[in-house]
């Protein structure tokens, strides 16, 4: 059959099952110029994040060199995770270009670095347990989203296993319970002031993020299946 032929054929009628469930599609195919934009888009925030990681592990190297703790090496090789799957993933679909969307995302990257250490409250057990348990699901969602990570909102594939089966945003929840382990660790109260304002830019966040990602059909019927973004029954 000619190409001729197959342009003029009637279109074919659609069965009862496919109009009762209409297939959800994916994110459209950027164009080339939208491609070089999010190229360059990817390229600032890397550039950007590899400074502030750097700050990191050039002041947390030395503390542990110093004095190596299990906790503290968690925290090394959670970081290490992050910087790897930050440099190998691949590229965005679409990418947003909201300046408070960037705003949001560095601030809340950038809070925790000014937290300070303090003496903790007893037992001690308590505040290590929340941090254990917060590191572990944050190294499991990094593993499970995998080359799509990132932090400036972004389209790179909707993630429906693992954690990602129970909230949306399984990897906010996993630094919920890390920073909630860290202040009874260090309960000053500049650090409780430091982790609000960190949250009520992380609230924002995730807002802005799905406002992005509503514009792809697939994520739209992930909401509908997987219906709370942090804490389930909650928010």
């Amino acid at each position: 059959m000619s190409m001729l032929e197959i342009e003029q054929a009637p279109p074919r009628e659609a069965s009862e099952a496919e109009q009762a469930s209409p297939a959800v599609s994916g994110p459209p195919v950027p164009a080339p110029a939208a491609r070089g934009h999010n190229f360059c888009l990817d390229l600032l925030e890397r550039l950007l994040v590899l400074g502030g990681y750097a700050f990191f592990f050039w002041n947390f190297i030395p503390v542990f060199c110093k004095e190596p703790k299990w906790s503290t090496g968690l925290v090394i090789a959670s970081e290490t995770m992050t910087v790897l799957v930050l440099m190998s993933r691949r590229p965005a679909h679409s990418f947003s270009t909201s300046l408070s969307a960037w705003l949001v995302a560095l601030g809340t990257t950038i809070m925790p670095f000014l937290l300070v250490l303090d003496q903790p409250f007893p037992p001690v057990w308590v505040g290590m347990t929340l941090v254990t348990v917060g590191l572990c699901c944050r190294i499991l969602c990094t593993l499970f989203l995998g080359r799509s990570f990132g932090l400036v909102a972004a389209n790179r594939g909707v993630k429906r296993t693992g954690p990602y089966r129970l909230v949306r945003h399984p990897m906010y929840a996993s630094y919920l319970i890390i920073h909630l382990g860290f202040v009874w660790l260090n309960p000053a109260f500049w650090n409780i002031f430091v982790l609000l304002v960190c949250w009520c830019l992380m609230r924002g966040r995730i807002l802005m993020e799905e406002s992005h990602l509503s514009q792809d059909p697939a994520y739209v019927e992930y909401q509908k299946v997987v219906r709370f973004r942090l804490i389930p029954g909650l928010f």
